[in-house]
């Protein structure tokens, strides 16, 4: 099993100093106090030597000049440009509607030479504004309803002489030219996805405001004319270094198995494609987000990047840590413009100040017409098992219009005790818990997944306490909730079953009497990993593969479509995806995919989009 826990980092900080009498110099972006810390010609502010500047053209490629909190105009370090709220941002500088730190101003002799103020009164480049100011910002098309695809490109603004320019993306080189008057941008028609018997039309989107950098308007939701619903876009396929330092996307067509899109994109990738690199610790949502092509969720960085799978180019990246290391697991949609986040880790020590939204623990609500978190639920009084327990929300399904999330239940070193399973019930029409739904025959609870053709039915996998040792075993196996009666029902199906303890994060449902599930290996090499397969009728439970070793199986996925389960293995000697095909007993075993031939790594977690 390949899923992962990320307890706490060590951050080593190295002070250097030197003597009196000989003095080092210091660089552009090293640590200072005085002007006279830093090499000729720097200043120092914010507490780092910048290249002094009188307009953008005195900076290095894809930085701008702004004016300091001492009114010095400075070159704005890459570490100092993009931000979620005005606290990310340097003293003297706020956060501007495109997520960069801006000058503040009023009129146009605020700013250094060679930029206005514009009406949100932040200072940008003449003529390179990422705002409809002197030419439009072309909108991206409506996004597609459920089952639909993306609609066409929104227009750009109506410039009088120029031509539309392109949507500011972090990351990207910054203030690309455009020239001439701008109005705002049309959103794109979404047509519907094509069902099995076809789907009617979406409308198209709305327009988006003018002056904003965005998305562009948001597409209707498709419907099928019939109960047949299309098929996923794609299977993403996030791959590993085996050091868990680097991570890489790879693309596969699930319905054919073949691999579309190799090295997608990787921790190498660096701006244009990403503000900030990925970390070795990027998952995949537990389901496809409605009106959004592939969202990554990057753990290690507390951020979430989106991605157009066409071209494997970078749309978005939010940071949804707000000022600490959030560790998100999961995301979920009840509309393509509201995303809700399972933030694992609780802040240690958050400011006195809730409106920073920086206590963890809880479900950030993200409003992505704003582009940033609008709120959170506090998950800390549902944590189950007493004192000293932090609730750790893990994974997240919608289903039946309410989001059901799976709560760990860890102490703060997530080694010593841990609580009984537990599920919360959200209502994102108030934003509140609703329900709780207790697992008291579980510990350590994640992978939630809808049971097809049972109305209301959640399966819920549970591996058990690490540190309860040969004691494990009986805090694991799989909870079939139902949901459709009054307080739901929860039948256990021990581990016991199995004869060890289960994965917490791979449990793949093809229906009531069909589901998947690894059973996990140790540390000793004696047990390998396996996969196996079971009915919530209480059917004897059956082996269906054995690994080659332990923790090498992860990222169990069914595709209803294709009617085909896919599996990671990390096996670094022949890393690949294995390929079943469901519908015929016991499941047949297809040709293997090479999910990344390019650079070899090993196949971590797998999801659908």
């Amino acid at each position: 099993m390949s899923a992962w826990r990320v307890p706490g980092l060590t951050i080593v900080l190295l002070w250097l100093t030197s003597g009196c009498t000989s003095p080092m110099k210091i660089d552009v972006g090293g640590t200072c106090i005085l002007n006279s810390d830093c090499n000729q010609g720097l200043v120092c502010t914010w507490g780092k030597c910048h290249d002094a500047c009188h307009t953008s053209a005195d900076c290095p490629a894809g930085q701008s000049c702004v004016t300091s909190k001492d009114q010095s105009n400075v070159c704005q370090l890459p570490g100092e440009m993009y931000c979620i709220y005005n606290h990310d941002c340097p003293t003297g500088l706020i956060c501007g509607v495109d997520q960069k730190c801006r000058k503040q101003c009023q009129v146009d002799v605020d700013c250094p030479y060679g930029q206005i103020c514009t009406s949100e009164q932040t200072c940008v480049e003449l003529n390179h504004s990422p705002f409809v100011l002197d030419g439009g910002v072309a909108s991206a098309g409506g996004a597609g309803g459920v089952n639909g695809t993306s609609g066409a490109s929104g227009s750009g603004g109506r410039g009088a002489t120029g031509d539309a320019g392109v949507p500011d993306v972090p990351g990207a080189q910054p203030d690309v030219p455009i020239n001439g008057t701008g109005g705002a941008g049309t959103g794109g028609t979404a047509p519907a996805g094509t069902a099995t018997t076809g789907g009617s039309t979406a409308t198209g989107g709305s327009t988006s405001a003018a002056g904003v950098s965005s998305f562009g308007g948001t597409g209707g939701t498709g419907e099928a004319t019939d109960s047949a619903s299309a098929g996923p876009a794609g299977l993403a396929v996030i791959h590993g270094s085996s050091d868990y330092t680097s991570s890489l996307l790879s693309l596969v067509d699930p319905a054919t198995g073949t691999l579309v899109h190799d090295n997608c994109l990787n921790s190498g990738s660096v701006a244009p494609q990403l503000s900030q690199a990925l970390s070795g610790g990027v998952v995949l949502p537990s389901a496809p987000l409605p009106g959004h092509p592939l969202v990554l969720i990057d753990s290690l960085n507390s951020a979430l990047v989106w991605l157009n799978p066409t071209d494997c180019t970078v749309v978005r990246q939010l940071s949804v840590g707000t000022g600490f290391k959030a560790f998100p697991h999961d995301v979920v949609a009840v509309s393509p413009n509201k995303f809700y986040v399972t933030r694992y880790m609780t802040n240690s020590s958050p400011t006195a100040d809730p409106s920073d939204l920086d206590e963890g623990g809880d479900l950030l609500i993200l409003d992505l017409d704003l582009g940033k978190a609008v709120g959170r639920i506090d998950l800390a009084p549902y944590a189950a098992g007493g004192v000293g327990i932090n609730p750790n929300p893990d994974r997240a399904r919608v289903l039946d219009g309410k989001i059901y999330v799976t709560l760990n239940n860890f102490s703060a070193d997530m080694t010593t005790q841990a609580g009984p399973g537990r599920v919360v019930v959200v209502d994102p029409t108030t934003d509140t818990v609703s329900k709780i739904i207790d697992l008291p025959a579980f510990k350590e609870c994640s992978a939630i997944v809808p049971v097809p053709g049972q109305q209301g039915a959640l399966a819920v996998a549970c591996s058990g306490f690490f540190s309860d040792g040969a004691d494990q075993i009986n805090s694991s196996g799989v909870a079939l909730i139902d949901t459709s009666v009054s307080p739901a029902t929860v039948a256990p199906l021990m581990a016991a079953a199995f004869g060890r303890p289960l994965s917490f994060a791979d449990l793949a449902v093809v229906s009531s009497t069909l589901a998947f599930i690894i059973v996990t290996g140790d540390f000793s090499g004696t047990a390998p990993d396996q996969l196996w397969q079971f009915d919530f009728a209480r059917g004897v439970p059956q082996k269906v593969l054995d690994a080659s070793s332990a923790w090498v199986l992860g990222g169990l996925v069914f595709d209803p479509a294709a009617q085909r389960l896919f599996l990671g293995d990390a096996n670094p000697q022949s890393p690949k995806l294995h390929v079943f095909d469901v519908t015929v007993s016991p499941p047949a075993e297809l040709a293997s995919l090479n999910s990344d031939p390019a650079k070899g790594l090993l196949p971590r977690y797998l999801g659908l989009y």
